[in-house]
């Protein structure tokens, strides 16, 4: 290709300036209402009423070796063993939150 007709292909420095001006301008102004929309749903979200935590009266045995700091197994064992009382919800065992209490306040032992 002849140099001269490569040349008149490529824009000019001008243009470029221009279109990559034109670009940055509107990515500012996008970046601006993407704060302006922020801003609002931040505004938003602090006038949403938070509700109180209900405390929970019985836990899953997994929950239960959480919050004993043992594995679920030994939750069982203590089930079985009648060292930790527990109730049935169908097929689901649960620990009531006192009965843990109780376990915990005797040093481990049965209540």
């Amino acid at each position: 290709m002849h140099p001269e007709a490569s040349a008149s292909l490529e824009p000019e420095p001008r243009h470029i300036v221009d279109r990559l001006r034109l670009e940055f301008d509107g990515s500012i102004a996008r970046l601006e209402e993407v704060r302006i929309d922020v801003e609002a749903l931040a505004e938003l979200n602090s006038r949403v009423p938070t509700q109180p935590a209900v405390p929970r009266k019985v836990l899953t045995v997994e929950e239960a070796a959480r919050a004993l700091d043992v594995c679920h197994a030994t939750v069982e064992r203590l089930v079985s063993s009648g060292e930790i009382e527990s109730c049935l919800n169908g097929a689901s065992r649960r620990i009531p939150v006192d009965a843990r209490d109780a376990f915990v306040g005797n040093g481990g032992g049965p209540a």
